[in-house]
């Protein structure tokens, strides 16, 4: 009887023992993939998806400081250039903050354990140091090319002033003369001031960028006023009209020059424009590749935790799956080896 009963408590700490086992490994096995499931979502939600925002901020800012130096370079006095400045340097401090991590008022950045993911930020920043370098040397041109009351611009102006109230301080005298030769010289000055004129209408709109009018325009405009002054046959004015001759050919000269300059400007312009355009197309082709590496990431990062996810229902069903079948046998177990026994004990 002892020794039967010794079995029975035996066989009962075993039974309990087994389904105590089967207990902590479901227990254990929903801690351990509730934990890696977990860790998957803090990557993905944690660490990748403000890298993500990032990445766009990146090209946000950048595209935002292309905006506003266009509309400086157009002329638009409203705006201030350090903006410019400050848009190109947070764009800067996104693509550091990939790379090294930082926190500002969008949220907190953890540095991208990915090497191809750094590689290309990198890419990034040196395209960006390239955009800031073009973007400053087209200011620069546009800094140096403000202000029209200076040199050739200037000198013209006054030739151009001088010259008509020179014209106009002649005009007096020769209208009280009825001589055919004064009445003529009205007709020539009056002709002259006009071609004057026009000559000046059409350089400036030519150098407003007027494409379908040429310098030879405006220089014929000079010529035919030359031509006018020169016709004069009036002795007692000779000293006068030679100086004026030489005037307008001193303005036609002059006039040449500010065609010339700012045809040189245009075209170095045009140049730099285009050199800032490549430069920014680069520098977005890059952003645009180190975000969608980083997206492809979080899209890995994803696939995984929902991988992480299956695999662990599929392991809890079997665990639990593994205890039911355990129950059942250790009920029939329990009946035949347990119940059994005790019940001829008892009788």
């Amino acid at each position: 009887d002892m020794l039967d009963r010794l079995r029975i408590r035996t066989r009962l700490m075993m039974a309990f023992l087994a389904m105590a086992l089967v207990t902590t490994l479901t227990g254990a096995s929903g801690v351990l993939f509730t934990s890696l499931v977990g860790k998957e979502s803090q990557t993905v939600a944690v660490d990748l998806a403000p890298l993500g925002d990032a990445a766009m901020e990146i090209k946000l800012t950048a595209t935002a400081a292309h905006l506003l130096l266009e509309e400086i370079m157009a002329g638009d006095s409203t705006e201030d250039i350090k903006d410019v400045w400050d848009l190109l340097g947070e764009s800067r401090w996104y693509a550091t903050a990939i790379l090294e991590g930082g926190s500002n008022d969008e949220g907190t950045f953890v540095p991208s354990q990915s090497a191809e993911t750094r590689a290309k930020i990198q890419e990034v920043l040196v395209a960006l140091d390239s955009l800031i370098a073009v973007s400053e040397q087209r200011y620069a041109r546009l800094s140096s090319q403000e202000g029209v009351g200076t040199g050739a611009d200037q000198q013209f102006d006054k030739l151009y002033e001088d010259l008509q109230e020179s014209l106009t301080k002649l005009l007096p005298p020769l209208r009280n003369d009825l001589r055919p030769a004064s009445m003529q010289a009205v007709e020539n000055i009056g002709e002259a001031r006009y071609r004057l004129a026009n000559g000046h209408l059409f350089l400036e709109e030519l150098l407003s960028g007027d494409d379908e009018l040429t310098f030879d325009g405006v220089s014929s405009n000079f010529t035919m006023a030359r031509q006018r002054i020169e016709a004069i046959d009036i002795p007692t004015l000779s000293d006068a009209i030679a100086k004026l001759s030489k005037d307008i050919q001193t303005l036609a000269d002059t006039a040449k020059t500010r065609t010339d300059n700012t045809l040189t400007n245009t075209a170095a312009n045009a140049t730099a424009d285009v050199e800032f355009d490549n430069s920014f197309t680069s520098f977005i082709n890059l952003a645009d590749a180190a975000e969608e590496i980083i997206h492809d990431d979080m899209d890995l990062g994803l696939v995984q935790m929902y991988r992480q996810i299956g695999f662990s229902q599929w392991t809890m069903g079997i665990i639990t799956t593994i205890g039911i079948v355990l129950a059942i046998l250790f009920t029939i177990w329990a009946r035949r080896g347990i119940v059994r026994p005790i019940t001829l004990l008892s009788g």
